[in-house]
């Protein structure tokens, strides 16, 4: 007995001792989880801001500062962030490695003074650059400038010199530099190198109002953020935003443009929201959302103020462009093949492009891929909006672009670029004047970026063209851009093209996502009509395909291109009876395709194809035959058993003057009928099979149907299935609660019956 409970504690300990080690185990699992995605999460920022004199004239009401400060009540708490002043010096409160509060960031902001004698951004990038040497997690860096580079000592060749070596310690490092550049005086086309070389933004802002805009833009993808409103109130007084469930969050940013205090109200289907941060010049909302809702924004006096609504989707929006901020030549043509990518399916789903005050539907669609197609012939600055749309016409996601035109002479590349090509193959790039102008001097580079390093290769002018062939030695994805530059009029130009994505292979790929055909069935013999959907190809030259059975014999082909349709139909003719044709893929070159795929076709010969092919029907048929035959054979049991001796037993009270007695009736089926007759000699009723001067009968009866269907409606009914009735032969009164019945009743308890025959009156009473 001891030895029993003993051997029970060790089993209980065991037992508790695994299930602490599984809740053990998941705890440390969820630790190291939760401490992989804190480190994937960290993010730092420094923002470079010019505080040169000339920031005076060019920002009179300090907003610089102000979206500055904006700018620390909206960043995700988890993201480092610190300020540095450059001009003639440096200033900053502390190093990004000791995480200032936003608190004194802000107070920093406020105690910039806007008097310094030159512009030295070099200096500013080499401290942000060193501040972010020391910390780790994601680093990106935000310059704002107004002027040119001017430092007090001069701009020297080795000054430049230092800048560039700058920008490229900033790609090596990963660290993505965003510029913005403010006034027509700012050198336009270092910001953008700057910005263009480390894979950063570049942002252009006519007046310092749209410096609110800038910052969310390019601080907004920080936090997965896209601005879905920006508008000033003096042209606009109110807006009205209708999101769908698909937005998690919404940030509202009001900023007085005035140095006041702005006056609006943010209602939520009609319900008004208090701000959740506010400062002397401006609000912030910041709006959680589960739910279909409607918001309303509402200027409440004639003050300008800058509204920036930005929006985080559970959707996202993706484009074929590699960048949010781009640079074309004008006349040139960007192709952009769009998809709106969600984990939960979005009914009805469409998207609009927005410029400016202007919005239209995109409706050029294949497949999933919207396709939209930007071209202008007037050099300026064109924000582009796509914004993804429910069939309620609530808001799903939100995607912006902009693009910058420029006055150059245009070149771009013909033929176009390979999308794909073999390792070690030549790439050959060729680019053609798109006009007549004149260009003296021209020249170009190549930049070919496989995401750790930047190799450039000159191109070669003849004729007017520019043209190399550049061996591609790495496989992967690479990303490739052209610098243009030369001289019109005495004026020097360069720019650079937007990137392009070149993929570079090892062998040639078709990858097959689904094989369907119109039909679950065919008889062997037939040819079978295919439709292939493909997932993805990389060729360089068209590709056929055989397509093969179980026995790898071959039962048809297709044809894929480079750039040809993703889904394709063909014809294959089955040698052999299968209830799920599996098919095999190869090709002649060595080119690597899915091997195998189960389509669930049925391919059958003869009589077997028409029997599976009317199996349903077939099914269906036997199925109730069974079920009648059952039917049948419940109902005749039935019957046998309930109806067949059935028989019924009642009394019945009679008197004959003043003469009373009574008498027992018995009935079955198969003497289903008694007379009722009256002996005038003994003055007396009595119940016989005979008719002997009856004065009525009782019958017992079922309907004339099939035995075994009253067989099964006694089982519903029970006995009321059977009809028991007496009827009456000479004239009588045939009485029921009082109430006068016809010469027919069914035999029912109360009945009263009298008449009189030959002097003689009669009662009867059914008991």
């Amino acid at each position: 007995m001891r030895e029993r409970k003993r051997r029970k504690l060790h089993i209980m300990a065991l037992l508790i001792a695994i299930a602490l080690a599984i809740c053990n185990a998941g705890i440390v699992n969820k630790i190291k989880i939760v401490k992989a995605a804190e480190q994937v999460q960290e993010k730092n920022l420094i923002i470079l801001i010019d505080k040169s004199a000339s920031m005076q004239q060019t920002d009179p009401f300090r907003l610089s500062l102000v979206a500055g400060s904006m700018l620390m009540d909206t960043l995700n708490e988890k993201v480092n962030v610190n300020v540095i002043g450059f001009g003639e010096n440096l200033a900053y409160a502390k190093k990004l490695s000791e995480k200032p509060s936003r608190e004194s960031l802000k107070g920093f902001l406020q105690s910039i003074k806007f008097q310094d004698r030159g512009t030295d951004l070099k200096e500013g990038l080499k401290e942000a650059i060193a501040q972010l040497d020391g910390v780790s997690g994601d680093k990106s860096i935000v310059v704002l400038s107004d002027g040119k580079e001017d430092p007090v000592a001069g701009l020297t060749a080795e000054h430049i010199s230092e800048l560039n070596d700058l920008v490229k310690k900033a790609y090596s490092s990963k660290i993505k530099i965003n510029t913005i550049g403010l006034s027509k005086d700012v050198d336009q086309n270092r910001l953008n190198s700057i910005a263009f070389n480390t894979n950063g933004d570049f942002l252009y802002c006519e007046n310092p109002a749209e410096l609110f805009n800038a910052f969310s833009k390019m601080l907004g993808d920080m936090d997965g953020f896209y601005t879905i409103a920006n508008y000033n109130t003096e042209n606009k007084k109110s807006q009205e935003i209708k999101l769908s469930s698909m937005i998690d969050e919404v940030i509202i940013k009001v900023a007085s443009c005035e140095n006041k205090s702005p006056l609006v109200s943010v209602t939520s289907n009609g319900e008004e929201l208090p701000s959740d941060k506010s400062d002397e010049t401006y609000k912030i909302y910041k709006i959680k959302n589960d739910s279909d809702k409607t918001l309303k924004i509402d200027s409440k006096d004639t003050s300008k103020n800058s509204v920036i609504v930005q929006i985080k989707s559970k959707a996202a929006i993706n484009m074929n462009a590699t960048q949010t901020t781009l640079n074309i030549p004008k006349g040139i043509p960007l192709d952009f093949d769009i998809t709106v990518d969600s984990d939960k399916k979005i009914d009805g789903v469409y998207l609009q492009k927005k410029e400016q005050d202007s919005i239209e539907n995109i409706n050029n669609k294949i497949g999933d891929v919207f396709k939209y197609q930007f071209n202008k012939d007037k050099p300026g600055q064109y924000p582009v909006t796509f914004i993804a749309q429910d069939g309620n016409g609530g808001i799903v996601g939100v995607k912006e672009l902009v693009i910058y035109v420029n006055d150059y002479p245009p070149f771009y590349y013909e033929p176009a670029l390979v999308k794909d090509i073999k390792l070690g193959d030549k790439l050959k790039i060729q680019l053609k004047p798109k006009d007549n102008t004149k260009v003296s001097t021209l020249g170009g580079t190549v930049v070919i970026d496989d995401g750790t390093e930047k190799k450039e290769y000159p191109l070669k002018l003849e004729n007017g063209i520019l043209s190399n062939e550049i061996e591609l030695n790495k496989k992967g994805t690479v990303k490739l851009t052209t610098c243009i530059n030369g001289v019109v009029n005495n004026e020097s130009f360069s720019y650079y093209l937007p990137y392009e994505k070149v993929n570079v292979i090892d062998k040639p790929l078709i990858e097959i996502n689904k094989v369907t055909a119109a039909k679950k069935s065919y008889k062997l013999g037939q040819p079978v009509s295919l439709d292939i959907k493909l997932n993805k190809v990389i060729l360089y030259d068209k590709e056929m395909v055989e397509v093969l059975d179980e026995d790898k014999h071959k039962i048809g082909e297709f044809e894929v291109t480079p750039n040809g349709p993703k889904e394709i139909s063909t014809s294959i003719k089955p040698l052999k009876n299968t209830r799920n044709l599996k098919l095999y893929f190869k090709t002649d070159k060595d080119v690597v395709v899915t091997e195998e795929m189960n389509t669930g076709l049925i391919v059958l010969s003869g009589a077997l194809y028409y029997l599976n092919l009317f199996k349903v029907p077939l099914i269906i048929v036997i199925t109730l035959v069974l079920i009648c035959l059952a039917l049948y054979v419940v109902g005749r049991n039935s019957y046998k058993k309930n109806i067949q001796d059935y028989s019924l037993a009642k009394e019945i009270d009679y008197s004959v003057g003043s003469k009373s007695n009574s008498i027992n009736l018995s009935i079955n089926l198969q003497q289903n009928t008694m007379y009722l007759n009256f002996n005038n000699r003994l003055k007396s009723l009595s119940l016989d099979d005979v008719d002997e001067g009856s004065i009525g009968y009782f019958i017992l009866e079922l309907e004339d149907k099939p035995e075994f269907l009253l067989g099964l409606k006694y089982l519903i009914k029970k006995e009321a299935v059977f009809k028991f009735n007496y009827c009456g032969t000479e004239p009588q009164e045939i009485l029921y609660n009082e109430e006068e019945i016809g010469s027919e009743i069914a035999y029912t308890s109360g009945v009263e019956i009298s008449l009189s025959i030959k002097k003689e009156k009669i009662r009867v009473s059914f008991m």
